[in-house]
């Protein structure tokens, strides 16, 4: 299986997350997520970034697409924010109303071994018109390599700490009350947070949550690893058991 086959149905593991200002409809917070559960009952378990989900008050959108079957919403049931208090990362419960098959992309404890030097990776932007009813999901293939230095971040800080790989002492400091992220020499943008970034082998590699360019003009991508995923996932289960059950779900075994 290919790229182009991951986005049609019956996987549609992409969600376009667009939240719609309640007191100003014609605004809107694009963002991605993406399917990392199918539950029973055409529920689905979202992964994206926390900072989706500010202060405004917001409407949620969350729209898919299969190539062969248009875009379809799905009914958005309720967040559930990682326990970390300074963590960017949240997931959606939402129905499907399609209850397609759903290859969802897996967290796994361990993050997978890349090799050194170049390689492909692949991440998502949102670039859907609200007002338009225009739905676009912009795939990039970018040829990149791994940066020597690691990011910390926390929700309270735009700009995350860094320090070289080789600098334990350092790297021991930053981790405290930080999610210890990598950083590739890609291209990111707004549109692009909450991005899975992913391998020719459909392997989940982590989620884009930020980017931007250091003094030279290069740009980065900031990405929360695959094994920080799962380790949030555990974290949030009874939080998502008391979602179901407030909605008329059942629990979670």
């Amino acid at each position: 299986m290919d790229t182009q086959e991951l986005l049609t149905w019956p996987y549609e593991p992409l969600i376009a997350i667009n939240g719609i200002n309640v007191a100003d409809p014609h605004w809107c917070a694009r963002s991605m997520g993406f399917v990392v559960e199918k539950l029973p009952n055409k529920l689905r378990l979202i992964v994206t970034v926390r900072h989706a989900f500010d202060k405004v008050q917001r409407h949620y959108q969350l729209l898919k697409s299969g190539f062969m079957r248009g875009v379809t919403s799905l009914e958005f049931i309720g967040k559930v924010e990682d326990t970390l208090p300074e963590s960017d990362i949240a997931f959606i419960l939402a129905k499907d109303p399609t209850d397609c098959a759903v290859m969802p992309f897996i967290l796994e404890p361990s993050d997978p071994v890349l090799p050194v030097g170049p390689l492909i990776l692949f991440n998502v932007a949102n670039r859907c018109e609200h007002t338009r009813g225009r739905f676009l999901l912009d795939v990039a293939r970018q040829f990149t390599q791994e940066c020597d230095e690691l990011c910390f971040c926390v929700m309270s800080e735009k700009t995350p700490k860094s320090c070289l790989v080789t600098d334990t002492k350092k790297i021991e400091r930053l981790s405290e009350g930080r999610q210890c992220c990598r950083s590739f020499m890609m291209e990111s943008q707004p549109g692009n947070s909450g991005s899975p970034v992913w391998n020719e082998h459909l392997e989940l590699i982590g989620m884009n949550i930020r980017g931007g360019a250091n003094s030279q003009g290069i740009n980065f991508m900031v990405m929360i690893p695959r094994g920080e995923l799962y380790l949030a996932r555990q974290r949030i289960t009874p939080r998502l058991n008391k979602l179901l059950v407030r909605n008329g779900y059942p629990a979670l075994a």
